[in-house]
This record gives structure tokens, C-alpha cells and sequence, in this order.
């Protein structure tokens, strides 16, 4: 069956009383609380941070999970964890009652946290009160204390009194006893705390009776008891319990009883009924009053004695707390393994049942004497709207509550602000919202049998109208239904009815339709639906450009199709699946793919191709033939160009270079150059020829030489064996095999073979047999010229040298043999000679026994 999902959007504004679960989870004492969600209270096991010995509040969220907790002082989230801004609300330590938490009335998110500071002590302390915002949205859900609404001034000079009642307009009150007498109590509503109390000045103590010690109101906040307990004694009768009248619909006080003058009482609290009072003094004692008696005497002669708290010979005091479980628990500082409590505690006398020591606290948690203020929600007005829904034809219902209520909570246990059903059956959600308002939502949901089911059916060829659709009510549904058929745009085609049985829509095409039914029952809907265009298509793909006589393959990407007729647009045809053809004769044709199926149906799918002609390469060079090492250009000669060209000069690399590469081949021989062109569709084309590379002449005309003068002229000659024929020239001009030299310079050899091939060898002829002489120097130590030697000494072979230097008397001041010396440095027998002009004597032989002598003169420099 198709599904549906029918969405209810209910926009109420009602509002209630409501059994919430706020008090669920008690944190107090030192590192103890208790968990009440399981219906017996569990002892906590993880530390809590606090550390407190009288006054605390905790509170829950509607569905009994922890929110925070605090002393006054600091707060700690759910987690166990201070808040980042949650310490220093004021100074708590050691109040009777220092904290009081109050839900904003009309915000889910917002709390005010009350902190009285103490007032037994009033040279140290004024009874200062202050409040705290905490909202639950900051910190990731996890709350903090908000900026500027942190420890502001409220009130001063108090007793250690204050506690938290329901007022009867959405408004809480708090009440709270100045040391001068009376009570306050502070109007709290979704605008704020008024900054005027309403006074009552009723009591019949002393007011320092009333410094320490607590006050309770009553379940039906209709009475206020408060402990008395001066903390320091005097005189005057100033201890006991006091019994007043509670007036919720104004915040007033009156009425005031003494039901005891005779103990220091601490801690008091009503029975779930409201018919008892059970109160402790300081020695730990637990007393009842029976508030059913009628007249104040008959209460005040009802006292009881139900039981002390185990205290080992303390003095302090015990507070007494009613849980969700309809228990009555009592603290004790003197106890702090456990917490005592009486077990039905609306009972008269001590049938109420006083359980010691009662439930035993982890190691590491104390009681100690106070427990967790009361939370004082605001007084909630029910409201209950119903709501009737026939789900027709669909499987399934959201049902929505009013989303901008919270603490929603469903009969079948879901807290959302809806659910999903899907059968017939009655629902009730309950949930908190603005106005003080508790709503109750029940919803009555009536299932309708599924719609008849709508069938297609697709018959057509494109462009044809032969499809049709009907509609059948499932097996054994005899509901008269209406049909009506429309298209997408509304445009009525069809109705019948009403009447028994199926409708069938016939003759169309494909598109969007909508059928409309309606049934006797008065259920409807729409059923829309589409028929779908003829699913087959002629397709191909092939290249569009190819290449004269190579085959080219069309590929076939037709769908929903299965018979095939292909034309090439040259004459010839395929009824292959996806065939291959060669055309012959190039030029552009028109292919065609007709294609049929069993319907049956055709269609045709064309595409123009443009057959290449098949491409010739060939290169040309500038040259018929070179020597080796000589560089020759090629030049690509074709009818169509290439996409890429590629070169091979006979080394086996292919090289892209370009149409016009020049190269030189270094050994002679025959060279195959191949040149390859790449075309986008047609297959390479290789073209290829042979470059012919003739060697050069070897000239050889041996190393550098010397000639003497006088001596035999040096022969030149080609030392390299020739294997070419050749013709030679001389830098002479003679043309034989050999010249002789007489004088020195420098020779050529140019040799050219019958191919045009020229080498060319050059030798140095040297003069031997001299040598070359300075004609000054300067020896002053810088490196240059520092001593007269000759420059030049052999250029042959010496086979004799003399050389003497003379003063300007004849006197000979140097002589030296050796030709490996540095020569005469300015200095005789170690003496600096002066600067001027001496001569010199030189003597030398030659190997071929020429003998020489040189005079002249040599200048010395300073």
C-alpha cells in the first residue's frame, strides 16, 4: 500500500496543575542526596561538591532528572560540577534556610536562586537577602548564573526563615520573617519579583524567638508553621512552634498559635494530608500534632512523642522533608550515616512508624540538619481539549501538541511534542505552557480502509496517445466511490460515479494526472500519477572525422530497442549491432540508425561524418652531399599537415623537431633519416632516405720544432698515412711531399679529397741557438725584475755559459756557470752596489758547437 503521512498542527493555548517530578532528586548535607525517580529513594554515590550544614535546594526538570543544586553560595549543574559564574551569591554559611530556588512562572529555561545570609549572630551578620538568575540555555544546556542578575540586594536585617508557596494566579510568594517581627512575602511572577512585600505582623513570640529555626507551609497552602528557637535564651519564654493561617490568593499571614512553649524547636513539616504537624527540638526529638482535633487546645493536647533521632548526646537540630514516595524524611547532624523517616506519615500516634536508623547514606556523605527547600511551582489551571481525527486512506498520523509548550509527557511514555500512530485509538499528551495552564490533549483517531489502488499502463510509441490507467477498491470494499481524472494543471478529462466497482481512464499519453477520490464515508484524497514517456531511444557514437580506408566502428548506445538497420550514407548497409565500415572515396556522409522493438515502435538516430583523404609526407635537403661534421637542412614537404611530426637521424630517438631541423652527422657513412607524421584519424605516415657523409684528408705534420741559424734547414712532411686521393698545397706555395725550413714561423699543410673534403695541419718552427738578454732590473723585493740573468737561454741545446758583471773600474762583482740560478741581485761581497749602468760578459756553446759571445750594458734601479 502506498504510504502517506497526515500531519495534525494543534495551536491550543490551555493551561493546568500538573503532577511534576521538580523535587525528584535531593541534594543537602555534606557530598549526600537522594534519588527518588525509582520510587524508593536511592542514596547518591558520586560526590557532590557541597558542603553545607542547614540550608540547600535542589531541583529537577518535569521529568525528575537533576538540574542544579545549591547552598547559597555556589551552584553545581547536573554533572557535579561548579557553574563557570555559580560562586559568590552571597554569604550562607550556617542559615537555617539559605537557599530557595523558584521556577520563573511562564519560562522553561529560568530559575531564581534566593540566598539568605545568617542572622543568629547579628554583630556579624544583617540577614542579608539576596537573589540569582540561573538559565538552563547557557553552558551547552548544562546552565550558568547570568551576567548581571548575580547576588542582587533584596532585603536586609532577617531572621534565618524563608521558604517558597504557590500563589493562586500564576505567581509564587516568598516568605521570609524580619528580626523586628511579622512576616514578608515577596510576589514572584512571570515580570519579576515585585520590590514591595506583603506585611503581616502576627506572632506571639518574642522576636528573637524567631532567629533560628523553620517555617513549612502546609500541601493545601493553606497553614505556615515555623520553629522556635532563639539559638541564645533569655528571660522570656522564647522557644516552641507557632501555627498561622496562609491566605495564597494574597501572600498574607495571620492567625497566630502557639502549640508549644516548652522546647527549642528546629525543623516542622505537614503530613502529605495536611492533618498532621510533626515537628524537632534541638535534642533530636521528634513530636506530632494531630491538626484534625478540633480547637486549638485539643491540637496542642494531641502532641505525641514519636522518637528521637540517634544523636549520641548532641544538641542540634533535624529538619523533616515529605519525598514523592509519601515518606516523611528527617536529617540529623548528629546522624550523618543515615537518614531516618517515618513511614506513613499521614497515620495518628505512633503507628506512623518512626524507621531508625533508615536508610544508610555511602561512605563520605553526611546529613547533617538541613534538607533541600521546598519548590514552590505555581498553582496550574487544567484544561482538557478534545480532538476527533479520521485518517483516511493513509497508513500513519503525526499527532502535534502545541510546540511551544514543554514538559510534554504522552500516554504511551513519549516526551515530545508529538507522536506517530498508526491505528485507530485514543492519545493523550499532557504539557506545561504560558499562562499557568496545564493542557491535556486527547486526541480520538479513526483509521479509514486504504484507498483502491491505481494502476497504469504504457502502450504508446512516442507522440501517440494509447496508454491508460485504472482504479480498483481492494477486495470486498462495496463503498460508493466518486472518480474524478484530471491532469497536472487541473484540467478535468473524466468522472464517474458514484458507484460501486473500479473506473479506467483511456487514450493518453505521457504526462502528469491526478485522480481524485471521494468516498460515501466522506473520506477523499488525491492519489496523483505519472505515465511516463515511451522508454527507448536510437543512439550511436562514432568518430565524425575519419580517415579514407581505414574501418571505422559505430557503436550502438540505443535502450529499450532490440532490431537494427544501419545505412552509411555510400550505399551500403548493417543490421549488426554495432558495425564496422571502411569508406573508400572520401567526402561527408549521412549515417543513419533506425531501430525498432516489439511494440512495436522505431526510432532513428543520424549523424553527418566527414572522411578524410589519406595524408602524404615526404622531406627534401638542401644539400646532395657534406663532409662529416657539416650540418644540412631538411624541409617536410606534405599535402596536409600533420598534428605532430617526429624525426629520426639514424641514432633510433625520435626527436619533435619541427618542419625545417638541421644536423650534423660526425661519422661518415651512409645515415637513414626517417621522418613519422601523426594525424587526429588517420594512421601515421613514414617517410625516409639516405644522406650520404664522406671523410676528410688526415694531415699530420708531426710536433712543434726550432731552427738554428747555420745549421741544416728542418724537413716537413705529412707523418699520416692517406687513403684518399688528394691534393696538396703548402702555406709556400709548393706542392710537393715535403718543404725544408731554414728560418723559423709558422707552416700549413692544406690536403682536399676528390669530394671537396679539406684538412688543414699547421706546425711552429722555433729559433734555436739564442739567447735573450734584459737590459735593466730592479731588485726592491716586489717579484718582478729582482736579478740580471738572461730571459732566454737555450732554445736548442747549451752546452756552455759563462756570464760576468764589471763595475765602471773594470772590477768583475759577479760570475756565475750555473744555468739554473736566479742571476746577480744589485750586491757584491754583501754590499748594495749603487744605482747606475754595468757591463756584462756572456759566453755560450751550442750543441751543434756555435759559439757565441754577448757584451753590452744592464741599468740597475733603486
Amino acid at each position: 500500500m502506498k504510504r502517506f503521512v497526515f500531519i495534525i498542527l494543534c495551536s491550543l493555548w490551555a493551561w493546568a496543575t500538573s503532577g511534576q517530578k521538580e523535587e525528584h532528586v535531593w541534594i543537602f548535607g555534606s557530598n549526600a542526596g537522594l534519588d527518588f525517580n525509582g520510587g524508593t529513594p536511592v542514596p547518591l554515590s558520586a560526590p557532590t561538591g557541597m558542603i553545607t550544614g542547614e540550608g540547600c535546594a535542589s531541583v529537577c526538570d518535569a521529568a525528575g532528572s537533576l538540574l542544579f543544586y545549591t547552598d547559597g553560595n555556589r551552584v553545581w549543574n547536573r554533572n557535579f560540577m561548579a557553574m563557570p559564574n555559580g560562586s559568590g551569591l552571597a554569604f550562607t554559611s550556617s542559615t537555617t534556610q539559605g537557599a530557595v530556588i523558584v521556577p520563573i512562572p511562564d519560562d522553561p529555561d529560568r530559575y531564581y536562586i534566593f540566598s539568605l545570609e545568617p542572622s543568629h549572630n547579628p554583630s556579624a551578620s544583617n540577614g542579608m537577602l539576596y537573589y540569582s538568575v540561573v538559565d538552563m540555555s547557557l553552558q551547552g544546556g548544562l546552565g550558568d548564573v547570568v551576567a548581571g542578575q548575580k547576588g542582587v540586594l533584596l532585603d536586609a536585617f532577617l531572621t534565618e526563615k524563608m521558604t517558597a508557596v504557590a500563589g493562586n494566579d500564576c505567581n509564587v510568594w516568598l516568605v521570609v520573617r524580619p528580626r523586628a517581627g511579622g512576616f514578608k512575602a515577596y510576589e514572584i511572577t512571570a515580570s519579576g519579583i515585585s520590590p514591595v512585600p506583603v506585611t503581616s505582623n502576627t506572632g506571639l513570640f518574642a522576636p528573637e524567638g524567631y532567629v533560628a529555626g523553620v517555617i513549612k507551609v502546609s500541601p493545601d497552602r493553606r497553614r505556615i508553621a515555623a520553629g522556635i528557637n532563639p539559638v541564645v535564651t533569655t528571660g522570656v519564654n522564647n522557644k516552641g512552634v507557632e501555627l498561622y493561617d496562609f491566605n495564597p490568593a494574597d501572600g498574607s499571614i495571620s492567625g497566630a498559635v502557639q502549640l508549644d512553649t516548652t522546647m527549642e524547636c528546629y525543623g516542622v513539616c505537614f503530613s502529605p494530608d495536611n492533618s498532621k504537624l510533626y515537628i524537632s527540638n534541638i535534642n533530636y526529638d521528634i513530636y506530632q500534632f494531630d491538626l484534625a482535633q478540633s480547637g486549638v487546645p485539643a491540637i496542642i493536647a494531641s502532641k505525641t512523642y514519636i522518637g528521637r533521632v540517634p544523636s549520641g548526646g548532641n544538641i542540634g537540630g533535624a529538619d523533616l522533608k515529605t519525598g514523592s514516595d509519601g515518606k516523611m524524611y528527617i536529617s540529623g547532624l548528629a546522624n550523618p550515616l543515615s537518614i531516618c523517616y517515618i513511614n506513613a506519615p499521614d497515620v495518628t500516634g505512633t503507628a506512623c512508624g518512626f524507621i531508625s536508623p533508615g536508610i544508610l547514606l555511602p561512605p563520605g556523605a553526611e546529613c547533617r540538619g538541613g534538607l533541600p527547600n521546598a519548590i514552590a511551582l505555581p498553582d496550574l489551571d487544567t484544561v482538557y481539549t478534545r480532538i476527533e481525527m479520521t485518517v483516511c486512506f493513509r497508513d500513519s498520523a503525526i499527532l502535534q501538541a502545541d510546540t511551544s509548550g514543554w514538559a510534554y509527557t504522552w500516554n504511551d511514555g513519549s516526551r515530545l511534542d508529538h507522536i506517530s500512530v498508526g491505528q485507530s485509538g485514543t492519545y493523550v499528551a499532557g504539557y506545561r505552557a504560558k499562562g499557568c495552564r496545564y493542557q491535556v490533549d486527547s486526541f480520538y483517531v479513526r483509521f479509514i480502509v486504504q484507498p483502491p489502488g491505481l494502476n497504469t499502463l504504457l502502450q504508446s510509441c512516442k507522440g501517440e496517445r494509447r496508454d491508460m490507467a485504472w482504479v480498483t477498491p481492494a477486495g470486498g470494499d462495496t463503498s460508493a466511490y466518486t472518480w474524478r481524472w484530471y491532469t497536472a494543471a487541473d484540467s478535468l478529462l473524466r468522472q464517474y460515479g458514484p458507484a460501486v466497482g473500479p473506473d479506467t481512464l483511456w487514450d493518453i499519453g505521457a504526462g502528469g494526472y491526478k485522480l481524485y477520490i471521494t468516498a460515501a464515508s466522506g473520506c477523499d484524497t488525491v492519489l496523483p500519477f505519472t505515465i511516463a514517456p515511451p522508454a527507448y531511444q536510437a543512439s550511436f557514437i562514432t568518430d565524425s572525422i575519419i580517415c579514407q580506408g581505414v574501418q571505422t566502428s559505430f557503436t550502438n548506445t540505443a535502450t529499450g530497442l532490440d532490431q537494427w538497420k544501419w545505412y552509411f550514407g555510400d550505399g551500403d548497409s548493417s543490421e549488426q549491432h554495432s558495425p564496422g565500415h571502411i569508406y573508400s572515396v572520401p567526402g561527408v556522409y549521412r549515417v543513419s540508425l533506425i531501430a525498432a522493438n516489439h511494440v512495436p515502435c522505431y526510432d532513428t538516430a543520424t549523424m553527418l561524418i566527414v572522411v578524410d583523404t589519406m595524408p602524404s609526407l615526404a622531406f627534401v635537403t638542401d644539400r646532395d652531399s657534406i663532409c662529416a661534421g657539416e650540418s644540412i637542412r631538411f624541409h617536410a614537404v606534405f599535402d596536409r599537415e600533420p598534428t605532430s611530426m617526429h624525426w629520426d637521424f639514424g641514432s633510433g630517438t625520435r626527436l619533435a623537431a619541427g618542419r625545417q631541423p638541421a644536423f650534423s652527422f660526425d661519422g661518415s657513412g651512409n645515415h637513414v633519416v626517417t621522418l613519422t607524421g601523426e594525424y587526429d584519424r588517420c594512421p601515421d605516415t613514414t617517410f625516409l632516405d639516405t644522406i650520404t657523409v664522406f671523410p676528410y684528408p688526415v694531415v699530420d705534420l708531426g710536433p712543434d720544432t726550432a731552427v738554428c741559424p747555420g745549421a741544416p734547414p728542418v724537413r716537413l712532411s705529412n707523418r699520416a698515412v692517406q687513403l684518399l686521393s688528394v691534393t696538396g698545397n703548402w702555406s709556400t706555395g709548393e706542392t710537393g711531399d715535403h718543404i725544408n725550413i731554414h728560418d723559423p714561423g709558422v707552416y700549413w699543410l692544406t690536403l682536399q679529397s676528390e669530394r671537396g673534403c679539406t684538412t688543414t695541419d699547421s706546425i711552429t718552427v722555433a729559433r734555436s741557438c739564442y739567447i735573450d738578454i734584459p737590459n735593466v732590473f730592479s731588485p726592491n723585493g716586489d717579484g718582478v725584475n729582482d736579478y740580471f740573468f738572461p730571459r732566454t737561454l737555450l732554445a736548442g741545446g747549451l752546452t756552455h755559459f759563462r756570464m760576468q758583471v764589471f763595475n765602471r773600474w773594470g772590477q768583475v762583482i759577479f760570475e756565475t756557470n750555473a744555468v739554473d740560478g736566479r742571476g746577480w741581485d744589485g750586491s757584491f761581497n754583501g754590499m748594495i752596489q749603487p744605482q747606475g749602468v754595468y757591463v756584462y760578459l756572456i759566453e755560450v756553446s751550442f750543441a751543434n758547437h756555435l759559439y757565441q759571445t754577448y757584451r753590452g750594458n744592464v741599468t740597475l734601479i733603486r
